[in-house]
């Protein structure tokens, strides 16, 4: 059994000031390939992506946002390492069990007589994670994962994570918006997603389209911006996979009147 395979930690300074608030992050990247047989016709490849904050302004803050973004990307068992020697654990646990599982299913199939009709044995697992925007102090960072195991195709996700930079507290909509506010977000996203497609003119038509209405709800999955706040929706969420992910934008003008009070979001 032949493995060929290259890492690459790499790390990149960067800084961003807005609004008073200092970051400082570092990039680690590290692609691996991995062929279950000497023929190399089925493999796995991974490939990883990790922006992580290095400094902020509150020292304190700095290990739990670390701690959540490894929690969020990679899995608790990786939470407490430093980023390269997460990302080289995860991806050394990921191949041990690509071997182990698929080497004993091969040799199954070929002991029954099945050698001419063997499956291709490839996955694919990409990783990526950077940090998006800081709005008013909230940092907005997204995760977006592509995973293959077989069949006819892998599934895309995109995951976004929003932190306080002064606290580090991991924010949800419940921080953000009113107690009341769940019926109003429910009804601007919808009027929002009809505003952005082409095909909608009206809120009613959403029940005769392929969406699913009942599931097009504030989902903590959003990210911020200095225009707004943009919802994101993954395949088979809220419409079939063909429709892939939907993003659906709101103005900030329209979410200011339901905003937790004293939330500085936007002033």
């Amino acid at each position: 059994m032949k493995k060929s395979f290259t890492i690459l930690l790499a790390a990149i300074f960067l800084v961003a000031c807005q609004s008073e608030t200092k970051l400082e992050t570092e990039q680690y990247s590290a692609e691996k390939t991995v062929y279950l047989t000497e023929q190399h016709t089925d493999s796995l490849h991974m490939s990883f992506e990790i922006e992580m904050p290095t400094m902020l302004e509150v020292d304190s803050v700095l290990p739990i946002i670390q701690h959540n973004l490894l929690l969020n990307l990679l899995g608790e068992n990786y939470a407490d390492m430093e980023t390269p020697e997460a990302i080289a654990n995860y991806m050394s646990v990921y191949e041990t069990e690509y071997l182990s599982n698929n080497t004993q299913m091969r040799q199954e199939m070929i002991d029954n007589g099945d050698e001419d009709i063997l499956p291709a044995f490839c996955e694919e697992q990409i990783l990526s994670g950077r940090v998006l925007s800081v709005v008013s102090g909230i940092m907005s960072y997204s995760m977006e994962q592509y995973v293959y195991t077989g069949g006819a195709h892998g599934i895309s996700n995109r995951f976004y994570f929003n932190y306080c930079l002064k606290t580090g507290k991991l924010l949800h909509d419940s921080d953000l918006f009113a107690d009341d506010a769940t019926e109003i977000l429910m009804q601007l996203l919808r009027e929002q997603l009809v505003a952005q497609t082409d095909e909608l003119q009206q809120v009613d038509e959403l029940y005769t389209s392929y969406y699913y209405v009942d599931r097009i709800v504030p989902n903590n999955n959003f990210y911020l911006s200095e225009e707004g706040i943009t919802y994101v929706f993954n395949p088979y969420e809220i419409a079939p996979y063909a429709y892939g992910a939907t993003e659906i934008f709101i103005p900030k003008a329209q979410l200011r009147p339901i905003l937790v009070a004293g939330c500085p979001l936007w002033k």
